[in-house]
């Protein structure tokens, strides 16, 4: 009997009705007599609009009056406003629509978390006094205030006598009208940017009014009839002074006991005595001389500059993470003060070092004695013999924290100069428990460059941990030296594939750039180029073929000896199943190894060309 052909594909029939349409299943009479959303208790609605941007929330106030009221209960409100927006060009309603956004939209709330005003164009001072009085007695807590026209700013006496402020943010080119009696309790944070003091007094009164505050930023501020610039506080924790000091003409006394962290980047003051730092943790300083003092000041005068950077820096000796510019190391290196000593530092992070740098930088190393990390933030200034000039300053002995505490060197902004490799070539030759160098190419050193460097940076590396390991080897039984590896090189303008490139050709994890392959007894024309430009040369027979560092390791802490790589395999699925109790090699891959028996090796290539595999 034939087989019947299968029955038509039947197709569902289509409905009587069409399905109702968008506006017949929202336009019904009784869902117009009823608004749902409205109906939602008062507690409900605040909460959504509270999630809602301020300016789709504000714009809910038109809806009905009941919407209206909801506005003014939106917990923790943020109000930004801009006077130019996006085309930056003055409004002429700006002036009108902040009084109604103040008296009549803003009548109802009870308070607002944050406030952000920034004005672009000069709409008059006495209307910025009167929105600013306005904001602060809605009892905000959170202020910023931005005014970039030329002498516009706010002066109301209520910005200093505000309970509720806990962080002020204050930009503007104009003078502060400070008032006899500041009361700020619980004002935290303070930043001001070119704001004018007419005195010293004035800016000591307000410090003196603000009782918790924890931190104090100083942006292109003036302070005029001033002779010492006191900055005195209990409670501050953060301090930033960024180009405040002029001409020289002040003094600079920082008495905060629980001060943690200084941001130091100006000219230099006349002095710093009275400096109490003692709970200092992280230091940044770049402090240089002032126009006056390039420009016309005497020897008398730089002697008198180079001795106030030491005394800044000396100040901060308790710090565990100290920044020094480049401009900060030429002048304590050209002083003749005695450089203090980091008991508690940790992390030193260098600019662009210059000659002076280079000299100097073992007497940096000599004055920490507990130093860990090692960074060169903007690589090297100058190169050509500046090797020469470090050689000269060390001492006879290596310094502390090379042979005892130092495990990483950061080099940044590297260039793969001579004098460069050299100092690398120092350090993996003195720091005896180094773990790690980071290099970060100049993203102006062209991508074929920054390969060659690579490639000599990592034959220093194997130079250096073979002769370490050899030396390691004849005192004791264990490997002391571990993790001695460079992470990789981060040249800022490589692309995807160069940087694929990089990790395939990486030379970390035992693996050899270019493809993997066997290393060769004999030296290449390159290694010989290479070795010669180092100065050093990779021994003709290496006592240690490559394998992965962590198996190597792996064998000398089970006591091995005679240690060397016989085989190396990709693990496959099948490999690592749990009902397999061997692994499978390759027999072709085999016949080279010399643990073989001549009878074994023999068996082998009978077998050449086969699948044979070996257990």
């Amino acid at each position: 009997m034939e087989d019947s052909p299968p029955p038509p594909k039947r197709h569902r029939p289509p409905p009587q009705n069409p399905p109702p349409t968008i506006s017949q299943t929202l336009n019904t009479d009784d869902d117009i007599k009823e608004d749902r959303i409205s109906n939602l208790p008062d507690s409900i609605l605040s909460h959504i609009l509270s999630k809602l941007p301020t300016k789709t929330a504000i714009a809910t106030t038109v809806l009905s009056t009941k919407w209206k009221h909801l506005f003014a209960s939106i917990p923790n409100l943020s109000l930004d406003i801009d006077d130019a927006g996006s085309t930056r060009q003055p409004n002429p309603n700006f002036v009108n629509f902040m009084y109604h956004l103040l008296t009549v939209t803003l009548c109802d709330v009870p308070s607002i978390r944050k406030f952000r005003l920034q004005c672009n164009h000069d709409h008059g001072n006495s209307h910025l006094d009167a929105w600013v009085s306005t904001v602060l007695g809605l009892k905000v807590s959170d202020l910023t205030l931005v005014f970039f026209a030329g002498n516009t700013g706010v002066s109301t006496e209520s910005l200093f006598q505000c309970e509720t402020l806990v962080r002020l943010i204050w930009w503007q080119h104009f003078y502060a009208d400070v008032p006899d009696i500041v009361c700020l309790p619980n004002l935290k944070r303070l930043c001001l940017a070119f704001v004018k003091f007419p005195d010293f007094e004035s800016f000591d009164i307000v410090i003196s009014g603000c009782p918790v505050l924890e931190e104090l930023s100083l942006d292109s501020c003036e302070f005029e009839e001033t002779y010492v610039l006191s900055i005195s506080s209990p409670s501050l924790k953060f301090l930033m002074l960024n180009n405040c000091n002029h001409d020289d003409f002040y003094e600079v006394v920082i008495d905060t006991p629980s001060l943690e962290v200084l941001d130091y980047d100006d000219h230099v003051a006349s002095s710093y005595f009275g400096m109490n730092l003692n709970s200092l943790v992280r230091a940044y300083i770049d402090v240089g001389p002032s126009d006056f003092q390039v420009e016309e000041a005497d020897d008398e005068d730089f002697l008198r500059y180079q001795q106030n950077v030491t005394q800044l820096v000396a100040a901060c000796c308790n710090v565990d993470s100290l920044y020094l510019s480049m401009p900060a190391v030429t002048a304590i290196h050209r002083s003749s003060s005695a450089l203090c000593t980091f008991q508690n530092l940790t992390k030193l992070k260098l600019g662009d070092l210059n000659v002076h740098g280079w000299e100097f930088l073992p007497h940096l190393l000599e004055s920490a004695p507990n130093l860990e990390t090692l960074v060169f933030m903007r690589g090297f200034m100058e190169h050509e013999g500046c090797f020469a000039k470090f050689e000269s300053s060390i001492s006879n002995s290596v310094p502390t924290c090379s042979s005892l505490n130092l495990r990483s060197i950061y080099f940044e902004e590297f260039n793969g100069e001579q004098d460069e490799l050299e100092l690398v070539s120092y350090f993996l030759k003195t720091a005896e428990v180094l773990r790690e160098m980071v290099f970060s190419f100049c993203s102006s050193l062209p991508i074929e460059k920054q390969c060659i460097t690579w490639w000599k940076l990592s034959l220093l590396q194997r130079h250096f941990l073979y002769s370490k390991i050899s030396t390691t080897l004849c005192k004791t039984e264990t490997l002391s030296l571990r993790g001695l590896e460079f992470l990789g090189a981060k040249g800022k303008k490589m692309d995807e594939r160069e940087s694929k490139k990089e990790a395939e050709h990486n030379d970390i994890v035992g693996t050899s750039w270019g493809k993997r392959r066997k290393r060769e007894s004999a030296r290449t024309e390159l290694d010989i180029l290479v070795e010669a430009a180092l100065g050093v040369r990779r021994p003709e027979k290496e006592e240690f073929p490559d394998m992965p560092r962590d198996v190597f390791e792996k064998i000398l802490g089970l006591n091995g000896e005679a240690i060397c790589k016989v085989f190396q395999k990709c693990l496959t699925n099948t490999d690592v199943e749990n009902n397999h109790n061997r692994l499978l090699m390759p027999a072709l891959k085999l016949l080279n190894c010399d643990f073989l028996t001549q009878t074994e090796k023999d068996l082998l290539r009978e077998k050449e060309g086969t699948k044979l595999k070996v257990n």
